[in-house]
């Protein structure tokens, strides 16, 4: 990290982390409440727009984290993103202790989310197709980890709860007939969380919603989330470096994409290096 002339009250050095959205208005609805992260004018670098792939990024001061680097290396601190998104979503959710968490998806947001709620004092269900990924939720954090493709999810939902249901439902799966069928799985009182972007529209049981007073919510990047995520992650390093399956340098960017889009290649989280 190099500073700007003139020097902002920030060491340089490497021990930065930086919250990527790099414009909203400040002027709408969702940023006078706070919630930069749904702006109209939202721009996300490396996301919306295109940028983070070079050894020198600008960033704005507001923006930039630092961390304690002798309780964690720069690549564990890679992970301080994809932490806040799991926070955002448990955040969203409102998972308290004691709650029963089912997590669709065990992707490597998935595994985050799910270990967040662990660490909130859920016991978490787990369902993923993908033997590998399976494999990884198991060592991971899930108190259970299903296939739904060789058990009965629901079944098996009703048995752990005496038929009650589970009392929150992440959706990062990235199906829609997933959210479809989730008010089903839902105990009264339950909170469903939407994680994906669906192409098409889902349809939604209203009869079901009211007769529980379920709360349908959706999640998207975070909010004032890195400064906790920056606290909190050396508590997760063990995770952390679990689910950070493979490391490349820079100048490999294609093996490491390649390796990112193989569903058969075991990838969790793919970091590359610059130093």
């Amino acid at each position: 990290m190099k500073q700007s002339k003139p020097p902002l009250p920030v060491r340089s050095g490497p021990q930065k982390r930086c919250w990527p959205t790099i414009t909203y208005c400040g002027k709408c609805y969702a940023c006078r409440c706070g919630h930069h992260n749904v702006c109209r004018e939202l721009k996300v670098l490396g996301c919306i727009v295109d940028g983070i792939f070079q050894e020198y990024v600008v960033m704005p001061r507001s923006q930039v984290y630092e961390y304690d680097a002798s309780k964690m290396t720069y690549q564990q601190a890679a992970l301080c993103e994809p932490f806040t998104i799991g926070l955002q979503a448990n955040w969203r959710g409102d998972v308290r202790p004691g709650d029963v968490v089912l997590v669709h998806g065990g992707g490597p947001i998935g595994l985050i989310v799910a270990n967040i709620a662990k660490s909130r004092g859920a016991t978490v269900i787990v369902s993923e197709p993908n033997e590998s990924r399976l494999a990884m939720a198991k060592d991971f954090c899930a108190d259970y980890s299903i296939n739904p493709m060789k058990e009965d999810l629901d079944a098996f939902i009703n048995k752990l709860t005496d038929g009650e249901g589970v009392n929150v439902i992440f959706e990062a799966a990235g199906v829609p007939a997933l959210l479809a069928h989730a008010t089903s799985q839902l105990s009264p009182a339950g909170r469903l969380v939407a994680m994906t972007f669906g192409k098409e529209p889902i349809p939604v049981n209203f009869k079901e919603i009211n007769a529980k007073e379920l709360t349908i919510l959706g999640t998207r990047h975070q909010y004032q989330k890195f400064p906790e995520v920056v606290k909190i992650l050396p508590d997760h390093l063990k995770e952390v470096d679990e689910i950070t399956t493979h490391v490349f340098k820079a100048e490999d960017f294609q093996k490491a994409f390649d390796t990112l889009a193989d569903r058969n290649s075991g990838a969790g989280k793919v970091v590359l290096t610059f130093a």
